[in-house]
């Protein structure tokens, strides 16, 4: 049997620590769940998006911002990570969409927004965290929604745009993974 390589088995660990650190992301941005996103980045890690701005800013706007919408679903494809160490940069493709209510018998409107991510990580304690985010702003496109495929629901399990969503409910609200710093 051939011997196996540690440094390429760790390589693959610490990728796969990186993307699941994207998904837990778009999760905490979905359930607007301050606290599993803030877990995704080092305390004095830094975002920008319009404004440069620490962690805690940013999840707190996130969390205002994101939660007039009645929806928002994140997507995070194309995820590419190169790692040096402790430290790793990394490029991600995003897309979110967000559902706004109508208001006065206007129809919904849904706001789609395509980007990337380019982002710097470090492992501190072991965990690898966000250090350094830039949200890069690629497309965007704005769309009434004038059709449904019929009642809420079609049968489906709704969603919900909060910890009360079924994940958190069913499943119980695990801690997430490397602490809440």
């Amino acid at each position: 049997m051939p011997e196996l390589d540690q440094s390429a088995l760790q390589r693959a660990l610490d990728e796969i620590e990186l993307r699941n650190l994207y998904f837990r992301y778009a999760r905490g941005v979905d359930r607007l769940d301050p606290e599993l996103l803030r877990s995704c980045f080092h305390e004095d890690a830094y975002v920008t998006t319009r404004n440069r701005e620490v962690r805690d800013d940013f999840v707190k706007n996130v969390m205002v911002g994101l939660s007039r919408f009645k929806m928002t679903q994140h997507v995070t494809t194309n995820v590419w990570v190169e790692i040096d160490g402790d430290t790793a940069t990394g490029e991600a493709y995003a897309q979110a969409n967000h559902r706004a209510p109508g208001e006065n018998g206007e129809p919904d409107t849904d706001y789609r927004w395509g980007g990337r991510y380019v982002d710097r990580f470090e492992r501190r304690d072991g965990v690898w965290k966000f250090s350094d985010r830039v949200v890069i702003h690629d497309m965007d496109r704005v769309v009434k929604v004038t059709e449904v495929w019929g009642p809420p629901g079609l049968g489906f399990t709704e969603g919900s745009h909060s910890t009360d969503d079924i994940v958190y409910r069913e499943w119980g609200k695990q801690p997430p993974p490397g602490g809440t710093s």
